[in-house]
């Protein structure tokens, strides 16, 4: 086994092989990288050789991986040229997020099956198991193959009246799992596995299944669970065939295999199963197995809401949350996460609650909203958990209490809810609710960041620029700033548009700068309004206009942001853009210091009365 990867994964590169020892000590796989070069060796001709004749390849994927030459375009080219003509098996292990589905690499179902990079995983460990389970259904398929190799040549050797000799040699030739496999193949000569199970009848297999599936009353056996499961889904039990569809998707009990389990869940869905069109949509919403169509997706989540699968109402009142292959409605969202959520799912008790937050679709209601928040986190729902510890910071629907809701981002960041870890990180930066840790703050914002929330990412920028709790990297900064901004973030364009006002990490650009400053105010960033409005006090890219610099910080001061109570009492108080008005400039004030600005404070000090 080859293993190709950049030099900054190298401790990654060490994991993996941690998680692999296992198979190394039952002398299943020999692995062979980098490291294995001596001094003064010839390593590019050891590479291209281990390239050519190894079976099976590992390529951990990252940025780095697709930057480095050695990686992209002779190690990875030379791997797929050997991939198309048959000559070995190719496995992309997942290691960082980057742009892979756009390489060549799209075109491999990768490791991680569920396509979520070994670092975004709540728990790395669980993440380099699953990969260690796929790498060992691979080498065990080809040892397979070699294994029927190696019979036929046996079966050969029997008709030249050479059965011992032609035996001998060829077990002595086999390597590790490939001896192993062919004598436990001996045992059952001519009939399958599948062949082997016995059940009265279709739905009494899928009992079966599900029970050592379970661990129900029988010894836990996933590989036994899907050879039965596979027995009922040909004997039309349509439960069987998506069973086994998330086995194969999983990679529990039998290969990992993302065609095959697409495939499934369409037989499981037109046998009427409702859990297999929403698995089948899920295929499609996602790209695993077939090519994705969000439309196609919605369909399928529609007729198995319909057939009763609550878990497709929940998949479909997202799919009209987001426009995802249907057109935003606000209403159908509340309907269908409603729904779900009277038929046990969490997810859809979540997004209902956040519908009865907003009053969107639905009356507003922030105490039903707490209550349904904490009904899916509860059920084990992450994002519910994030939900009601934003509900606990706000004070909306529940008391006001700043430590509950750092226990629950906490619960939601380690159940895998990317967009909490980065709401818990804002509490370590401002020590709310917990001791302020600038150092965890960026762990957390950077686990955020590489599961894919931007504004995780716009906030590891933030205190990579300042230097709290790392060091100060301005120009990695802008490249984060950048990275959130283009995928849609607001605040990572504010960000992004004050770097270029003030040249961090970048060369002032102030029309460029007003440019990002109002998308981002425009797509709900506060900040992002007080910074576009001293722009147009202090005429910054843009004409001076007192009176639209006033209109962006009152917006900002509406949402909270200290800084904009406080120039906008400035601007009361001087009569800029406003009529002069001492008494609003000092409830401005107040507001202000509330919200903990420092010079509204002093003014209020300097002005007792």
């Amino acid at each position: 086994m080859f293993i190709s990867y950049a030099p900054q994964d190298v401790e990654l590169r060490r994991e993996l092989e941690q998680h692999l020892a296992v198979m190394r000590r039952q002398g299943l796989i020999s692995a062979w990288h980098m490291e294995h070069v001596a001094p003064g060796q010839r390593w590019r001709t050891l590479v291209d050789s281990h390239v050519r004749s190894t079976q099976l390849i590992l390529l951990l994927v990252s940025a780095s991986f697709f930057a480095s030459d050695d990686c992209h375009d002779r190690e990875m080219a030379r791997a797929l040229e050997r991939w198309q003509r048959g000559e070995a098996q190719v496995i992309p292990i997942l290691l960082r997020p980057s742009d892979w589905e756009h390489t060549q690499l799209g075109r491999l179902p990768p490791l991680p099956d569920s396509r979520l990079p070994v670092t975004s995983w709540p728990s790395r460990d669980e993440a380099w198991a699953r990969v260690a389970l796929g790498i060992r259904h691979v080498v065990e398929r080809l040892a397979g193959v070699q294994a029927a190799h190696v019979q036929a040549t046996e079966h050969a050797a029997v008709r030249s009246r050479r059965v011992a000799v032609a035996l001998g040699a060829s077990l002595a030739g086999l390597a590790g799992l490939t001896a192993l496999v062919l004598l436990g193949a001996r045992t059952a000569p001519g009939r399958s596995a599948v062949d082997s199970v016995k059940c009265l009848s279709a739905s009494r297999c899928f009992e079966r299944a599900a029970a050592y599936q379970a661990g129900d009353d029988v010894p836990k056996d996933e590989a036994r669970a899907a050879r039965l499961y596979r027995k009922a889904c040909s004997g039309d039990e349509a439960r069987a065939c998506t069973r086994l569809g998330l086995a194969h998707e999983d990679g529990r009990g039998v290969p990992v295999d993302t065609a095959a389990a697409a495939a499934l869940y369409r037989k499981g869905c037109e046998g009427g199963d409702a859990v297999g069109c929403g698995e089948l949509g899920r295929a499609y919403e996602r790209g695993l197995g077939v090519d994705r169509d969000y439309a196609l997706a919605a369909e399928l989540f529609r007729k198995g809401c319909d057939g009763g699968s609550a878990w497709s109402c929940a998949a479909l009142a997202l799919a009209y949350a987001h426009g995802r292959g249907v057109s935003k409605d606000e209403r159908r969202t509340a309907e269908l996460s409603r729904k779900a959520c009277d038929g046990g799912n969490a997810t859809g008790c979540a997004e209902f609650g956040l519908s009865c937050a907003k009053g969107r679709g639905v009356s507003k209601d922030e105490a039903l909203a707490a209550e349904l928040f904490r009904k899916a986190c509860d059920a084990g729902d992450a994002l519910g958990c994030k939900y009601l510890g934003t509900a606990y910071l706000n004070g909306a629907g529940v008391p006001r209490e700043v430590t509950r809701a750092a226990d629950l981002y906490g619960k939601g960041c380690d159940g895998g809810a990317v967009a909490s870890c980065t709401d818990l990180g804002i509490l370590h930066l401002k020590g709310q609710g917990v001791p302020r840790n600038a150092a965890r703050a960026a762990e957390l914002f950077r686990k955020a960041c590489d599961g894919g929330d931007m504004l995780g990412c716009a906030n590891l920028g933030f205190v990579y620029r300042k230097g709290d709790g790392v060091p100060v990297d301005l120009a990695f900064a802008f490249e984060l700033f950048r990275k959130s901004c283009d995928s849609g973030s607001a605040h990572g364009c504010g960000f992004l548009g004050h770097a270029y006002d003030q040249g961090v990490g970048v060369e002032v650009d102030l029309v460029r700068a007003v440019e990002l400053l109002r998308i981002a105010c425009d797509g709900g960033d506060p900040s992002g309004c007080v910074n576009l409005g001293v722009a147009y006090e202090r005429g910054r890219g843009v004409p001076v206009n007192l009176t639209r610099a006033a209109e962006l910080y009152q917006k900002s001061c509406d949402s909270g942001i200290a800084v904009g109570c406080a120039n906008l009492g400035y601007a009361y108080l001087n009569g800029r853009g406003v009529p002069r008005d001492l008494t609003r400039a000092r409830e401005l004030y107040r507001r202000g210091c509330d919200a903990g600005h420092p010079t509204a404070c002093d003014y209020l000090k300097q002005n007792p009365k």
